[in-house]
């Protein structure tokens, strides 16, 4: 039997990996591409393992907040992704773990007790957080585009956040089906953000100028970047689905929101992205207070 703190840490990889292939992808493609194909990837995905489970469809009004978690999750990520794409991964990925606080402010509100070890543990991740977000050594207009991209980040946080009170509650129906209608409502929302920009370009009085044609490796690369991150993205909202039910929201939560320390360490580890030592700091610190929270 999986644990939730299993869970809540294959949720945590899951959305570190696909938030570093979106980074990625995102400063190469126009940001509502990355986000529309991804979530219709992701929409792809959900539906094959409800078809492929066979579980009937429980006729339960709570799966109406899986449905918002799915339309908070498309601004949510669109913002990441503009972040990651002005600011440097290893910089704006651990802003997002702020995202810890709406849930566990909402199950303390909702009769939910912390140890002092999961408070200690809360404290070092959003510790963690300010020392990596800080702009230690850097010029003035690489601090003024990294802020902008703080700022999305914070939007970001807080949409993540939302998303993971609001997937919480509709699993409390179903797991597997909170999560397939999250993701087929993030889905057709993403599936519109496509249609809009082609019908866009459609509207255009001067067609633009004729693009060079791009080899078939550079589309298959694209192609699969984007499916990964769908995938990966699905596959971790499943995780934190079932983690969520298993444990106590706050504990959950936290240990997923841990995903920025696995985008961080793929900037450094791939990227060859440099770190202030204070940012190094602040990494160790969030992934501390995760082992914290895992050990209690």
């Amino acid at each position: 039997m999986w644990s939730a703190v299993t869970l809540a840490a294959l949720a945590a990889v899951g959305w570190g990996i696909a938030e570093f292939v979106a980074g990625m992808w995102a400063r190469r493609l126009p940001v509502p591409v990355v986000l529309g194909w991804s979530k219709v990837a992701g929409m792809v995905l959900a539906a094959a393992a409800v078809a492929i489970v066979a579980t009937p469809f429980p006729a339960d009004a709570r799966l109406l907040w899986a449905a918002a978690a799915g339309l908070c999750s498309v601004p949510a990520l669109g913002l990441l992704y503009l972040a990651l794409r002005r600011g440097s991964t290893a910089v704006v990925a651990p802003v997002a773990a702020v995202a810890a606080t709406v849930p566990v402010l909402w199950g303390l509100a909702n009769g939910e007790r912390l140890s002092a070890e999961e408070a200690a543990g809360i404290v070092a991740v959003l510790a963690g957080v300010t020392l990596v977000s800080w702009p230690f050594g850097e010029s003035i207009d690489r601090a003024r585009r990294q802020g902008v991209a703080m700022v999305y980040a914070m939007g970001s946080a807080l949409g993540i956040g939302m998303f993971y009170l609001l997937l919480h509650e509709a699993s409390a129906a179903d797991p597997l089906w909170a999560t397939a209608v999250a993701r087929v409502v993030g889905g057709v929302v993403g599936l519109g953000l496509l249609v809009g920009m082609w019908l866009r370009r459609r509207r255009v009085s001067q067609p633009p100028p004729p693009a060079r044609r791009q080899p078939r490796r550079a589309i298959v690369a694209a192609a699969a970047g984007v499916l990964g991150i769908g995938l990966a993205d699905a596959g971790a909202d499943g995780a934190f689905a079932f983690a969520s039910t298993l444990g106590e929201l706050g504990s959950a939560s936290v240990i997923a929101s841990l995903y920025p320390a696995v985008t961080v360490l793929l900037g450094v580890w791939l990227l060859r992205e440099r770190l202030h030592r204070l940012h190094i700091c602040g990494v160790f610190a969030a992934l501390a207070g995760g082992a914290v929270m895992a050990a209690t």
